[in-house]
């Protein structure tokens, strides 16, 4: 029995974060993670320098260049626990919400095909 790959490297998830970027599917937990793993810090890190440098407002671009595929890949790692895309509105629901879909977000992905698709291998 050959066991799957799910183990993306952060290069691999980056890769697949963006090629992506409006696409649906699956999504890894690791692909998922090491996605907003980078993003996240690297938003910070701008952040912190443009407020520095007195250019407060300018990250916003960022976020807005971040959004939609972050909703995408957020979504593509629902599908991969066989959740429709209605279940990411649980951040609207303060901390409540929040926690049930980072729980969400967590959990492992189905093994075999879904009504998502194929798992990435």
């Amino acid at each position: 029995m050959q066991k799957a790959k799910f183990n993306n490297t952060l290069v691999e998830a980056l890769k697949i974060y963006w090629t992506s970027y409006i696409g649906w599917g699956r999504a890894t937990r690791s692909e998922y993670w090491w996605a907003y793993l980078f993003y996240g810090v690297l938003a910070s890190i701008a952040a912190g320098v443009l407020a520095a440098l007195g250019l407060i407002g300018i990250d916003w671009i960022w976020i807005l260049v971040t959004m939609v595929p972050g909703f995408c890949v957020g979504v593509r790692r629902l599908h991969d626990t066989n959740r429709s895309a209605w279940n990411y509105f649980w951040f609207l629901l303060p901390i409540v919400g929040w926690i049930i879909l980072i729980v969400f977000l967590c959990q492992k992905g189905d093994a075999a095909a879904n009504r998502f698709g194929q798992p990435r291998i």
